[in-house]
């Protein structure tokens, strides 16, 4: 006989585990759902937006550590030394083509800046984004 909650005869027979255990998530699942709106803060709007003047991140970016610290002036102190490496293989005859294009782009990038990307908005799809029920439209 197929056990599956779906196809149970009504014969007052028990749901198997999985099932059971399927019904326990969906009933704490929708139960902390509903906690979440009752306990939400006070700095939002009701469509979760933030309040005008409140800010998402009231302490900041957190400070770097110690390690973190160190690890970046000991880049900065070998900075030379790569550009010095890059510049070798981008002068060197004998490298192969695609190891001295990637060495004058990085050279380029780090004295220079990424290079802009353009956006075509000419030929783009207008996107329509629903955040809820009741913004759907008739």
């Amino acid at each position: 006989m197929d056990k599956r909650p779906g196809n149970r005869k009504k014969t007052g027979e028990q749901p198997s585990k999985k099932s059971r255990a399927n019904i326990k998530k969906k009933s704490v699942s929708s139960a902390s759902e509903e906690n979440r709106q009752k306990n939400r803060t006070g700095n939002r709007t009701k469509t979760g937006q933030f309040m005008p003047g409140v800010s998402g991140n009231p302490k900041g970016r957190p400070k770097d550590t110690p390690e973190q610290k160190e690890l970046k002036a000991r880049c900065k102190e070998l900075s030379n030394d790569a550009v010095e490496v890059l510049a070798s293989i981008l002068k060197d005859k004998g490298a192969k083509e695609s190891d001295r294009i990637r060495a004058a782009e990085a050279i380029l990038n780090r004295g220079y800046g990424m290079p802009k990307q353009s956006v075509d908005l000419e030929n783009a799809a207008p996107q329509v984004v629903f955040f809820g029920d009741d913004d759907v439209p008739d």
